[in-house]
């Protein structure tokens, strides 16, 4: 009776600390961004008989990260079940529920074409073409004004469009990443 006593209780020890490993496994992909594979360790862990409200609540942060909100919210209304004093799970249904019910409206041509046309180069790169363009502008304002040398009017107003053109797509990329970093705070406050 002892030596089955202790055996199931080694084996239990053995099979909680291996599902422990796993999930610092899952944890350490999830802070690399993995979340896929993270999902799966957790899933491993989940098909071995374990569960627990942490197992569920990092599987539906890890879900809410891919976008995936239906599966985010059943898996933090799992970790509820289990935990229903845990108050980020209460607040992380509410985002779900949020994201799901936002729909994309249809947009309109010219802000396709805008996100498109401001896509093509990376920031840094805008900022040197806006920055050529107005070395650009003032060469040709000198060589007009002190050496007297006649230039089109047509490349003058040219000039002045494309510049204000860059500056229109800096100003645009610069407001886009700083949504983008605020929505990474946001997200940053999901995951504590």
């Amino acid at each position: 009776m002892k030596k089955g006593i202790t055996y199931l209780f080694l084996v239990f020890a053995f099979h909680s600390f291996s599902a422990e490993k796993i999930f610092e496994k899952a944890d350490s992909l999830y802070q690399l961004s993995d979340y896929q594979t993270a999902i799966d360790q957790y899933n491993f862990i989940l098909e071995k008989g374990l569960e627990s409200s942490s197992v569920y609540y990092n599987l539906g942060v890890c879900y809410f990260q891919l976008e995936k909100y239906e599966k985010s919210k059943n898996y933090f209304n799992k970790c509820l079940i289990l935990n229903p004093e845990n108050t980020k799970c209460k607040e992380n249904i509410k985002l779900c529920k949020l994201k799901i019910l936002k729909k994309d409206s249809p947009e309109f041509f010219y802000k396709t074409w805008w996100k498109n046309y401001s896509n093509l180069l990376k920031i840094n790169n805008w900022y040197l073409l806006s920055l050529f363009s107005i070395i650009t502008l003032l060469i040709l304002t000198f060589l007009s004004t002190v050496k007297k040398k006649i230039i089109s009017k047509y490349l003058f107003v040219v000039l002045l469009i494309v510049n204000l053109l860059f500056y229109l797509t800096i100003q645009g990329k610069e407001k886009k990443n700083k949504r983008i970093f605020n929505q990474d705070l946001q997200n940053i406050s999901i995951n504590k």
